[in-house]
């Protein structure tokens, strides 16, 4: 049974798994953004959360106007340009590492990530059915961790003393995913044998006006931003638990952690991808939800390594069927015409919850301190949770 569904995915769906893969396996630099603020540049946790906050927003006008340029120009010339100039903009950054200047660089980096998103889950979506949809997501998001259980272990190694490399190591293999998606994706897939599905239809009218027509996936909008703001601990307030548990070891340990992540989303994948595959995309989601709410919601008594590796490892779980998930159910209510501009709004609504919670943990932490951060960050998973199960009652069966 495994072997066949294994055998449903197309091809592509291998080569983007290989592609992120490399670029993740260079992953450096946003992992490690906090403590570059804190450490290196000596920033408070207030302005840290503010300026981390302002970096991944950068994202929200990037994903717009990749969108739009991906419904015009398709998929692989936006991808391929994006991430080129995310790759040169990386490198540049490495020869003003240290200095106030890396905040603008770094800003930069992200609205060049953020363009390139919807130009690769409209991609996917292209050589994809809502019968495998899952599973190719899931390829794609395996490839992307197999990478990300050495890249910030190697990355913690490298901080300290040979920061600079960081970014330079970063630029490298993102150029090197590039050539290999650049010679071995087309840029269109051929869909004419395949059944229409009706929810994919191309569609008259603007995004925005499409979007108001459907309001259970505004709702799943809002759900799913409340999800995302529990997950955006892991970019500021976790790596600040780490230093408050750890002292100076605090950044090393934290890269272990983000390793120990990635190892378990490889382990995790394939199972979840095989017992989940038969459920809704919102069944699903209603488990990351209730994942999220035990392994973010207990991380502030875990004082001892192997106690957050434990959180780590149920938050993890929830993470592999967030992620897969929310970009199946975006898919699957998209019409073809407007998967890059559906994947841009959408996607960048829901990221407004990861984006901004470096701001707002950080200011909460400064108020309240990190012991409240993690109940709080765990009903509101919960509350999340709830939203999708009120939508998902919805669905006719």
């Amino acid at each position: 049974m495994l072997v066949h569904k294994l055998r449903s995915i197309p091809r592509p769906a291998y080569i983007f798994g290989f592609a992120n893969f490399v670029i993740a396996t260079g992953a450096f630099v946003f992992p490690f953004m906090a403590l570059m603020l804190s450490q290196k540049l000596g920033f408070s946790a207030t302005a840290t959360g503010l300026i981390v906050y302002g970096v991944f927003s950068a994202q929200f006008p990037g994903q717009m106007l990749g969108g739009w340029l991906t419904d015009k120009f398709g998929p692989k010339p936006v991808y391929i340009a994006a991430l080129s100039i995310e790759a040169i903009i990386t490198f540049t950054t490495g020869f003003f590492a240290e200095s106030v200047a890396l905040i603008g660089f770094l800003f930069f980096i992200s609205l060049a990530n953020g363009t390139m998103v919807p130009a690769m889950q409209a991609w996917q979506a292209d050589f994809s059915t809502p019968k495998n949809r899952k599973l190719v997501y899931a390829v794609s998001y395996y490839g992307w961790n197999v990478g990300y259980a050495f890249g910030p272990a190697i990355g913690g190694l490298l901080f300290a003393d040979y920061f600079r490399f960081m970014f330079w190591g970063d630029a490298t293999t993102t150029l090197i995913a590039i050539a290999i998606v650049a010679l071995f994706l087309p840029a269109r897939f051929d869909r004419s044998t395949d059944e229409e599905i009706e929810k994919e239809k191309p569609v008259e009218g603007s995004v925005w006006r499409y979007l108001l027509t459907r309001p259970s996936l505004l709702l799943f909008t809002l759900c799913m931003i409340g999800i995302n703001l529990v997950y955006g601990q892991i970019t500021v307030a976790l790596p600040l638990q780490m230093d408050a548990f750890f002292g100076d070891d605090g950044a090393k340990l934290y890269g272990w952690l983000l390793m120990a992540n990635g190892i378990a989303v490889l382990v995790f994948t394939p199972i979840l991808a095989r017992l989940t595959n038969n459920n809704r995309t919102l069944s699903n989601l209603i488990l990351a939800g209730m994942l999220y709410a035990i392994g973010f919601g207990f991380v502030g008594i875990s004082n001892h390594f192997m106690l957050l590796l434990i959180c780590a490892t149920i938050y993890t779980a929830g993470e592999v069927l967030s992620v897969t998930n929310t970009n199946a159910h975006i898919a699957n209510e998209s019409p073809r015409n407007m998967r890059g501009r559906l994947a841009g709004s959408v996607g960048l609504a829901i990221g407004f919850g990861f984006g901004a919670a470096p701001a707002l943990s950080g200011w909460f932490i400064d108020q309240f301190g990190l012991s409240v951060l993690w109940p709080s960050v765990g009903a509101l998973a919960l509350i999340s949770a709830l939203g999708l199960y009120l939508l998902r009652k919805r669905q006719p069966d």
